[in-house]
């Protein structure tokens, strides 16, 4: 496990993409192999996903999962193809409003943490300064305390790492 220039990973996951299509293909149960076989790593596992359900089917089964990557948004409601296969994929993706209050129940009913991503629902509704600190508010406020969120940013332009940075102490209370 020291490939990495003698770094250790602090944990791994199983993609959502590849989570969810097994789910699609009725080969879900799968996944649970994939769990096994990074504790026998020694390290956390966890299951990364766009469909609440496939949370709420790994935990009536007892699967030996420590986190989840939750996406706010769910982005297979079918089998999916990769954006390398399919030039068209990020174009078919929708992000309806009801997807996020779905998956962070979910997340609320969980002992386990978990990571949300796609809060900003992949830069498609943080047009403003105002959507983007709405966006990590709605986060907050339907997360558990010891759950997080994973953001991506394009400081190109703007400072988005202080931005968002600010917004987040902000919202949390947290001084600078």
């Amino acid at each position: 496990m020291h490939g990495l220039s003698g770094r250790t990973p602090i944990a791994i996951y199983h993609h959502g993409t590849h989570t969810d299509n097994s789910w699609h293909m009725g080969k879900v149960d799968v996944v649970a192999d994939y769990l096994k076989a990074i504790h026998d790593l020694g390290l956390p596992a966890g299951i990364g996903t766009h469909i609440p359900q496939v949370v709420e089917y790994a935990e009536e089964r007892g699967w030996e999962t420590d986190f989840y990557m939750c996406c706010f948004y769910n982005l297979a409601r079918q089998y999916k193809t990769a954006p390398a296969a399919e030039r068209a994929a990020y174009e078919k993706e929708q992000y309806p409003k009801g997807d996020r209050d779905a998956m962070t129940a979910v997340m609320r009913e969980l002992s386990k943490p978990c990571l949300g991503f796609k809060v900003m629902a992949a830069n498609r509704k943080c047009g403003s300064p105002e959507s983007v600190r709405g966006a990590f508010e709605y986060a907050f406020a339907n997360i558990k305390p010891t759950d997080g969120v994973v953001v991506g940013m394009f400081p190109k332009y703007r400072n988005q790492v202080e931005e968002n940075a600010r917004y987040v102490r902000e919202i949390l209370g947290v001084p600078a």
